[in-house]
């Protein structure tokens, strides 16, 4: 018994322990309704300035959006910040190895802001902030910055200090995006976040347990059946 209630005790310090891990990732969640952003172009022409994750602080604005390439399906939202496009790769426009779906982001202050922005390549959901990409900081000096990316881009899946990793457009999932705008000192100061589901759409943003926190539990309670079972047969036979 003595021995059964040890190992118990050993299994519930495991499990919990990584259930406390799992309740300490942090999500991304989209922090802002969706809204116009007049002057925005993306650095492009006819792409949807309408429906944009906007922070700001003092003189300095950053957005976030995300929104069909070419003629691929187009991408509809929430109106929260969480946007849904087309699954697969982008053959039909010349590049297998992109997703149907740019990210779109802006950038504009004046002196003593920086901006960072944030991407994401794995597929699965909920994953935590912390694993985002990024290219570093940018100064802000008074203009502004914008672009429209891919995820299959090629600077994108090889960049420094924090990008880099393989992309497959083919898998459906959950791809997360941040923009942070940061003071002088290099804290941040404001930041958006927007998430863009491809494939069929699945809501919520709760932390789900991590299959390892699931799988070390099922071995510590099947290893406490089978103390158990090896316990009660040596009574028997004691008796």
């Amino acid at each position: 018994m003595k021995r059964q209630l040890s190992l118990l005790m050993s299994v519930s310090i495991i499990a919990g322990s990584l259930m406390n891990q799992s309740a300490r990732a942090v999500p991304v969640t989209p922090t802002s309704p969706l809204v116009s952003l007049p002057g925005a172009t993306f650095g492009g022409t006819g792409i949807p300035n309408t429906s944009v994750a906007v922070a700001t602080s003092g003189n300095a604005t950053i957005g976030l959006s995300a929104s069909a390439r070419f003629e691929d399906p187009a991408v509809t939202d929430d109106g929260m910040g969480t946007f849904f496009a087309a699954a697969g790769n982008d053959a039909a426009q010349g590049q297998p190895g992109y997703a149907k779906f740019n990210f779109n982001w802006y950038a504009s202050g004046g002196p003593g802001y920086y901006a960072k922005l944030l991407y994401d390549l794995d597929p699965a959901f909920n994953n935590d902030i912390s694993t985002m990409k990024s290219l570093g900081e940018v100064a802000l000096s008074g203009s502004t910055i914008q672009d429209s990316w891919n995820n299959g881009m090629a600077f994108l899946l090889t960049g420094l200090p924090l990008g880099g990793g393989p992309f497959n457009p083919n898998i459906a999932g959950e791809y997360s995006y941040g923009m942070q705008l940061l003071n002088s000192d290099h804290v941040v100061v404001a930041a958006t976040y927007i998430n863009v589901q491809t494939g069929s759409p699945r809501t919520g943003t709760s932390v789900p347990e991590t299959g390892a926190s699931w799988v070390y539990l099922g071995l510590g309670l099947i290893g406490i059946v089978g103390v158990s079972r090896t316990l009660k047969r040596k009574e028997v036979v004691a008796s």
